[in-house]
């Protein structure tokens, strides 16, 4: 990269020292105007940048208009000081008062150091005698390169800045204009003879309107995924739509990104569900459906006819289902099919057994499930250890007992989950109090009133913000993504992926939606720091936490891996295993830890069969992977991602599944 000048962002000493490591480059400006580095933090910085025999240059912008004398002192010896540390190259504004101009050039020239003479004009395009005035100032003055950087309010002011390459050596010049409209004329300058142009890190470190970004340089080599749009947060949905076949009248349900997707295998199974408990599903071309039902009463009477539900791939409607539908009859048969038949609920059935329901699984522990009873309010103590959805399984029914209930829980797991539940519930006018909770130590107290009915309300959809993090992780690692819809605000679990992304550095753009709780979401690749994150409390964001680390310049930590032993695949072993196959890639676990090398420049080999075990998520980190690989790579059973996201392949399409 001997054309490019990256303008680095002197605020963390270890994202500077791993940029460094990085990339290729051959010139670095440092902003001194900008820096939080300390002086020994810098010294160790410029040392770094030497071992890479990288041309270092330094500059501190002032606005002269308004700056003291002590502003032009403190810019002048830091300057300096950057100039006895090491710095190739000094920027010094033409138009500094002259003797700390004059003292600064020559002590630059006594080191064998070069010197750029440089004009800034933010606020209008000077004529071109004046532009001509200050390149041949700077000659005179003894530059070694002379730079202006101007606005331009028009094609014609466009074309007078750029006319300077004719006029004097381009070799010499580091011309171009300002602003989002111009930013060609950065590349422009390059092919006109211009030394170099100064680029940025990423979107968030632009130190000048319109600079360019290493992205902009590099895209030719990266995929552009375009803008991304998401289904429907499966976990809003199904709780939803279960609370709304529930209540008594019409529930209608609007999607926040404005536009009809395609629903989930998940989604579309809740559905089915709430038709087998009586409710109506209606659709509307209007980006509208909704739910007629009748609801349920408290203490009505039953039928005791043998009732089957299925519930598809989903353990949450499984837990559910379990314990709701003694509602509907005291004597009911739970099917469920492919990965969910191997997830063990005996927690379910010995922990409901208090309660007055008698669940017999298969082998003791899996479906198909015979139930036999109906829950009755109480006193009750549980342990929500196992699944966060046996404890949000209970907060749907125990309001339908005419009794009043208090549900203390143990060794809370995906405590945002339960938030999410109660959140829900509240919406259909379900009454649910916290006596007590102590997350540190994982313990809950709910009181909740017995004899309580549904009620049919309006509700917003979310974009499911499990996508949302795989898709952000993939515009970081491999190109760009741009994420419509999202809801940045939210209430689920897997939003935290924002706060991970920003802790290591990552671009991510979020423009907000005036008046909305909505936004749209730009991930770009760029290096990144490595991370630790405990899982505990959500565990569907190991995924995209570990296609992260595999990119993140160090060792990342994943905690409490133990969560994922129960989901659609023991997902620790299942990713270990399938992306060892992909070649170059070092992790090893700890305890319950789960410890990632990654890199910027990383990798992998490709060139082989993998299987998704049919893991919805395995399968979509599987394709992003691929984009990493140097040979193609054939992932079998992928059509599973239609459990959360059908139109996964449209976007990520890359023959290299079957």
């Amino acid at each position: 990269m001997k054309r490019v000048c990256l303008c680095l962002p002197l605020k963390n000493l270890d994202y500077c020292k791993a940029v460094v490591k990085v990339y290729k480059l051959y010139y670095v400006e440092l902003r001194l105007d900008l820096s939080e580095l300390t002086n020994s933090e810098l010294e160790e910085l410029i040392l770094l940048c030497k071992e890479f025999d990288i041309q270092l240059i330094a500059t501190f912008h002032l606005d002269l208009k308004v700056a003291t004398d002590e502003d032009i002192i403190k810019a002048h010896l830091q300057l300096r000081k950057a100039l006895e540390l090491g710095c190739d190259i000094v920027d010094i504004d033409i138009n500094t008062p002259e003797k700390s101009r004059t003292l600064l050039a020559n002590f630059a020239k006594e080191r064998g150091c070069k010197v750029i003479f440089s004009y800034h004009n933010f606020e209008f395009c000077d004529s071109e005698e004046v532009l001509k005035f200050y390149v041949q100032r700077g000659i005179d003055l003894g530059g070694d390169y002379i730079k202006i950087a101007t606005v331009a309010h028009s094609n014609n002011e466009k074309n007078r800045v750029m006319r300077l390459y004719k006029e004097f050596t381009p070799s010499k010049l580091l011309v171009f204009c300002m602003g989002e409209k111009w930013r060609r004329t950065r590349f422009t300058a390059v092919k006109k003879g211009s030394p170099f142009q100064y680029i940025a890190l990423n979107p968030l470190t632009n130190c000048a309107p319109g600079q360019n970004t290493l992205f902009d340089f590099e895209r030719v080599s990266f995929p552009d995924f375009g803008c991304i749009k998401f289904p429907e947060s499966k976990s809003i949905f199904q709780r939803s739509v279960i609370a709304a076949a529930l209540s008594s009248g019409t529930s209608y349900f609007h999607y926040t990104n404005g536009e009809y997707q395609e629903l989930c295998d998940d989604s579309l199974m809740s559905l089915a569900i709430a038709k087998s408990y009586g409710a109506c599903i209606n659709n509307y071309e209007n980006k509208i459906f909704c739910i007629d039902a009748t609801g349920i009463t408290p203490g009505e009477k039953i039928s005791s006819r043998r009732r089957v539900i299925n519930v598809g791939e989903s353990g949450l409607l499984a837990r559910i289902s379990l314990i709701l539908t003694s509602f509907i009859s005291s004597n009911y048969t739970i099917k469920g099919k492919g990965t969910l038949l191997k997830r063990d609920l005996s927690a379910v059935a010995r922990e409901v057994e208090q309660m007055g329901l008698k669940i017999e699984l298969t082998d003791g522990k899996f479906l198909p499930a015979n139930v036999n009873g109906k829950i009755v309010g109480g006193n009750y103590s549980v342990s929500g250890k196992e699944s966060s959805q046996l404890i949000s399984a209970l907060l749907f029914a125990l309001p339908l007992c005419t009794e009043g209930s208090v549900l203390a829980v143990q060794d809370v797991k995906s405590f945002p989950y339960i938030a999410l539940t109660c959140d829900i519930l509240k919406k259909f006018d379900i009454k649910i109090n916290i006596l007590h909770c102590d997350l540190n130590n994982g313990s809950i107290i709910f009181q909740i009133p017995g004899n309580q009915s549904y009620k049919s309300t309006n509700l917003n959809v979310e974009a499911d913000w499990s996508s949302v993090a795989l898709t952000l992780v993939a515009g970081t690692i491999i190109g760009q993504t741009i994420s419509f819809g999202v809801t940045p605000k939210s209430i689920q679990a897997d939003s935290d992926i924002l706060e991970v992304l920003k802790r290591c550095h990552a671009s991510v753009v979020i423009e907000e939606v005036p008046g909305q709780n909505l936004a749209v979401i730009c991930a770009s690749r760029g290096v990144m720091l490595p991370f630790e994150y405990d899982i505990s409390s959500c565990p569907d964001l190991f995924p995209a936490l570990f296609l992260l680390a595999l990119r993140c310049s160090g060792v990342s930590v994943i905690k409490g891996i133990d969560r994922l032993n129960n989901k659609e695949s023991n997902r620790a072993e299942t990713f270990m295993e399938e992306f060892s196959k992909l070649g170059n890639v070092f992790f090893y676990q700890q305890d319950n830890n789960l410890f990632i090398e990654g890199g910027y420049l990383k990798t992998l080999q490709g060139g082989v069969e993998v299987d998704s075990h049919n893991d919805h998520r395995l399968a979509m980190a599987l394709m992003i992977a691929s984009y990493m690989c140097d040979e193609t790579v054939v992932i079998t059973n992928y059509d599973c991602v239609n459990k959360s996201f059908p139109a996964f392949f449209k976007y990520f399409g890359n023959i290299r599944y079957e």
